[in-house]
């Protein structure tokens, strides 16, 4: 698949940077063989793909229920609670 400037610029602009030339040119190519390489993965079809486990069969515990701290454990140690949730500073600009 071909990837165009213009593709590229789009990006750029979505994510906030600044490319020079020479820097959307590098963008176009990797882009391209970013897409030709997951063809390539689309194209392999295991029929029964087999589990890697490096250490023989796979040993899973028990799930079994166990104390959990309280509410009030948990709040000990918040800086600051509103509401009864913990209180997080915004930390996402809004435009």
């Amino acid at each position: 698949m071909r990837i165009k400037k213009e593709v590229v610029k789009e990006i750029a602009e979505l994510i906030g940077i600044e490319l020079s030339k020479k820097e959307e040119k590098k963008m176009v190519e990797e882009l391209a063989k970013i897409i030709s390489y997951m063809n390539k993965i689309k194209e392999i079809s295991p029929k029964s793909p087999t589990p890697y486990l490096p250490f023989g069969e796979l040993i899973l515990r028990k799930d079994s229920p166990k104390k959990t701290l309280s509410k009030e454990e948990i709040v000990l140690n918040a800086p600051r609670m509103e509401r009864g949730y913990f209180y997080v500073p915004k930390v996402i600009k809004e435009k």
